[in-house]
């Protein structure tokens, strides 16, 4: 990078003197920068590399004050912030906004170094900005009382589910978000609960909706009521066969199905609310074991998703450009850039000083 040295006197002639050496000195140095940019294709100017630089420290310095990391993992952080730049389509400054976003979710610094990977992948597969992606993640984690170490899990879920349904991974996301906390009430599994937000939404059922339309139904199989008796009864079933929670969703669902419950009656024992979602599960249990086999079965489907995303003319040219950028915040390690900015700075006010 070079070094910029003031030996500057008090009298003009000094001044002049010192200020031409930074100069030169300066240009030096940032020839220097171009050439090292020139050779990776960048081409970029020193001043877009010092603007590079100081946004991701500043992004970095943020990370630091909501997490309040130590010493030694704010360097962590920070190498790992560099090392995802390089080797993914986002760079290390989006890297560090991912950072924030799941800190700030209340996640730990070595909950969101664990976390962090499986955003980035999950934000690549679904299209997804890193703060949506670190939303969904952590959404999905605290509603249904996972550990980080599930999150590469929910990841191959939501990328299976939304890849093979009618809906998207922002749209399932939002889904979770309203049915997460009941599902796991009922001791849901995350891919159960999937498969059905993903039959829902087959049925025109989506996003938010799809989550409440869940709950509903949940809601009504506990509501045991006389009336919601005398129906059962009808067809030899009580509210103990529809416990969801003892028995699990598909032994219920298959009750329903057998008992083959007419129209009028299905309306009553779920009410409007949640009789679109309960006719749905009944009347399409095949549909919904296909789509929870799938979901099951989805180990390794995040990471493939995100590499068919990313093998094409964009992604080359977002990894290029996350490595040019890496380069340069490897080049400005050590107050590097930061040497020669505030060198320049000290000259002007020392000329203003003595002008």
């Amino acid at each position: 990078m070079g070094r910029v040295d003031f030996q500057m006197g008090l009298d003009r002639t000094g001044l002049k003197t010192g200020l031409k050496r930074a100069e030169g000195d300066v240009k030096r140095s940032a020839r220097g920068m171009r050439t090292a940019l020139a050779s990776i294709g960048g081409a970029l100017a020193i001043g877009g590399a010092v603007r590079l630089l100081a946004q991701f420290e500043q992004s970095m310095a943020t990370v630091k004050a909501v997490t309040g990391a130590t010493e030694v993992q704010f360097k962590a952080l920070t190498e790992q912030a560099k090392q995802l730049g390089i080797e993914t389509k986002f760079s290390a400054k989006q890297a560090a906004e991912g950072m924030l976003a799941l800190a700030r979710a209340g996640l730990t610094v070595e909950q969101t170094m664990e976390a962090l990977p499986t955003t980035l992948k999950l934000a690549q597969a679904g299209a997804l900005g890193l703060g949506d992606a670190a939303d969904i993640v952590t959404n999905v984690m605290a509603g249904m009382r996972l550990e980080v170490e599930d999150l590469g899990r929910v990841g191959d879920v939501l990328a299976k589910v939304a890849n093979s349904s009618n809906t998207s991974v922002q749209e399932l996301g939002q889904a979770f978000s309203y049915a997460a906390p009941i599902a796991n009430l009922f001791e849901l599994s995350v891919e159960d609960t999937a498969a059905a937000l993903g039959l829902f939404s087959n049925n025109g059922i989506k996003a938010d909706r799809a989550g409440t339309a869940l709950n509903n139904v949940l809601a009504r199989l506990t509501n045991r009521t006389t009336k919601g008796e005398k129906i059962l009864a009808k067809y030899n079933l009580g509210y103990d066969d529809l416990d969801v929670s003892a028995r699990g969703l598909v032994p219920v669902l298959e009750k329903l199905e057998g008992a083959n419950i007419s129209v009028a009656d299905s309306m009553a024992l779920f009410a409007i609310r949640g009789a679109a979602g309960g006719n749905i599960l009944a009347g399409q249990k095949k549909e919904f074991l296909e789509l929870s086999k799938k979901a099951n079965n989805a180990g390794g489907e995040l990471d493939k998703v995100a590499e068919i995303m990313g093998d094409n003319l964009n992604g080359a040219i977002l990894r290029l450009s996350s490595a040019a950028q890496g380069l340069i915040l490897e080049l400005g390690e050590d107050k590097g850039l930061a040497g020669i900015v505030d060198g320049l700075a000290a000259a002007l006010r020392f000329a203003a000083d003595n002008a």
